[in-house]
């Protein structure tokens, strides 16, 4: 047993044999409980952090909260965060799960999945969000102390809080949007990406964000690369997470004429999609793009201005990375023809004017 007071302490498991941290208690003035209740009690939160020498980095152990590891191997130390003082007894090894710690430990409810950060000086494994009413309620998961020279990817405490290594919203919630922030070495190359995303369902669209340039990227597919400048060690990050209702239509593509003599193509997306717009001749070909794998967020009405068209030009919509059609990378595609007619000009070769 160990007395501990608030902050963060570094112990270890003293054992030869692993210790399953779900049967850990927490004694607080005369009463022992497990972990999951003195964490909901803000006695000592019930989680811990091991340390990876391979990656330079820290693996979450979580028994309750069914993310991450419920194990500590011999030896092996660990970080813990206190909030009151009190005294932590660890379990020995052999000893038997109990029927209340095994329901405890359970399969999380919703879905969770995991964010992880590469650079030179290592990686940052553990970061989770997600959709869950029970890991909503929960303490929030602060990030243990930093490694030297490693890099860290965390979420943004409120009001400049604690760095937090996970973020969850409710069931039922239409979207979040939560800051994050990626912290490393001045003028290192720095990266973030999702390591499930097969946990992300059909139906939500993540994509991470950075202001400072404008880049935004899907997490279903992509991943997010930047340059911290020489005088650089911190860059912020957004997170969004958007649930698009099913599948991807496209509907409504329209083309109006402008007075420059081009024409403006709306359409209207049912869910966030990477676009490209092409204007192509009747003979399929492409002779110009509009644009290229733009990632459009939002949902609804959507605009693209254009030059004059030519006949038998037409416009055609692709979808390379919808949301809601599954990871098949199946496309969405609508074609307008004839715009040159409607806008009032002569027939073309195909060129555009």
């Amino acid at each position: 047993s160990l007395d501990l007071g608030p902050g963060w302490h570094q112990l270890a498991n003293p054992y030869f044999s692993a210790m399953d941290m779900s049967l850990a208690t927490v004694r607080y003035l005369g009463t022992t409980m497990d972990l999951a209740s003195a964490d909901a009690a803000d006695i000592m939160r019930q989680t811990f952090w091991t340390y990876d020498r391979a990656d330079n980095s820290y693996d979450l152990i979580a028994p309750f909260l069914a993310i991450g590891g419920t194990t500590i191997e011999p030896w092996e130390g660990f970080w813990v965060r206190v909030e009151k003082a009190c005294t932590l007894t660890l379990p020995r090894p052999g000893t038997l799960v109990s029927a209340g710690a095994r329901a405890a430990a359970g399969e999380a409810d919703g879905w969770v999945a995991r964010l992880c950060a590469r650079g030179t000086g290592g990686q940052d494994s553990d970061n989770f969000f997600g959709v869950s009413d029970a890991l909503a309620q929960t303490a929030p998961l602060a990030s243990p102390p930093p490694v030297a020279d490693g890099v860290e990817l965390s979420f943004r405490g409120a009001a400049g809080g604690d760095r937090l290594a996970a973020q969850f919203t409710p069931a039922g919630s239409v979207s979040a949007r939560w800051q994050m922030q990626i912290e490393g070495v001045p003028g290192e190359q720095v990266e973030v990406w999702c390591a499930n995303p097969d946990a992300i369902p059909s139906d939500y669209a993540v994509t991470l964000s950075d202001p400072a340039t404008g880049e935004q990227v899907s997490l279903r597919t992509g991943r997010y690369r930047t340059t911290l400048r020489d005088d650089e060690s911190v860059r912020p990050l957004d997170l969004r997470l958007t649930r698009t209702g099913g599948a991807l239509t496209l509907t409504s593509l329209t083309a109006q004429p402008t007075r420059a003599g081009g024409a403006e193509v709306s359409f209207t997306l049912s869910a966030a999609a990477r676009c490209t717009v092409k204007v192509l001749n009747i003979a399929g070909r492409t002779v110009r793009v509009l644009e290229s794998d733009r990632q459009r967020l939002e949902t609804g009405r959507q605009q693209a201005a254009t030059a004059g068209l030519g006949q038998g030009e037409g416009l055609v919509m692709d979808a390379g990375d919808p949301i809601g059609i599954g990871p098949d990378q199946r496309k969405t595609e609508h074609s307008l023809t004839g715009l040159r007619q409607r806008m009032g000009g002569e027939p073309g070769d195909g060129s555009l004017a």
